[in-house]
């Protein structure tokens, strides 16, 4: 028994020592100089939009001054989706295709935070929506609405930032598109109706699929 207890132990031991040697070496090797210090030796970043509520992309950074870096992104997503409506009598298939680009200053404020970033800048919106209103009971169809996004707008927010020493680096960024509000054209065929109640579920639902409030996380290099 007390083999098995020294066994145990030496083993034990043996995983604390591993873990602390993969501490120490990843401590001097990558987490050892600060964000200030790899910034003031990089003019370039590439990077990858890993996860977004406006879906994947890529982007591209260059230093201007010191902490003071250009920043373009652009991010796609498109997807389907359907829906019964009008107690189950109708069907409401819709789908959409976004493009999102973003010019933006963005400062890394390391004298405050080193993890810490600010950015704003322009927006480009390619967005496009419809829905088609489907009769269930015979698959005709009743109406069309389209919904016209507003193309330009501005964009800020605030990151946190992590550099690596070799190279690599990642961010979680929230952002705030400012825009005007998105129109619907409703066509209808046929002795077909959407009233006012009608116009605003469908607006309400909208709202909810065309999120303003962002958020990023991406994973780049740094050169």
């Amino acid at each position: 028994m007390k083999v098995d207890q020294k066994s145990i132990i030496v083993q034990i031991m043996i995983k604390i020592l591993v873990c602390m040697c993969v501490l120490i070496f990843y401590s001097n090797n990558v987490f050892s100089k600060t964000n200030k210090n790899i910034l003031d030796k990089t003019n370039f970043q590439i990077q990858s939009i890993i996860l977004s509520n406006l879906g994947s992309g890529l982007g591209l950074s260059y230093k201007l001054n010191n902490n003071l870096w250009f920043n373009l992104e652009q991010q796609t997503i498109k997807g389907t989706m359907s829906r019964n409506t009008n107690g189950n009598s109708n069907r409401e298939d819709s789908d959409f295709d976004t493009r999102t680009v973003y010019a933006n200053l963005r400062y890394y404020l390391t004298d405050i935070l080193d993890e810490l970033s600010f950015q704003t800048g322009l927006i480009y919106r390619d967005w496009e929506a419809k829905s088609l209103i489907i009769d269930n009971s015979n698959d005709q169809r009743k109406g069309v609405y389209t919904v016209m996004y507003p193309e330009n707008g501005y964009n800020f927010g605030l990151g946190l930032n992590w550099f690596y020493t070799n190279g690599l680096f990642s961010s979680l960024n929230f952002v705030k598109i400012i825009s005007d509000e998105p129109s619907v054209d409703y066509e209808l065929e046929g002795n077909y109706e959407c009233n006012l109640s009608c116009q605003e579920d469908f607006e309400a639902k909208v709202d909810k699929y065309s999120p303003t409030n962002l958020f990023f996380f991406n994973f780049g290099f740094s050169f």
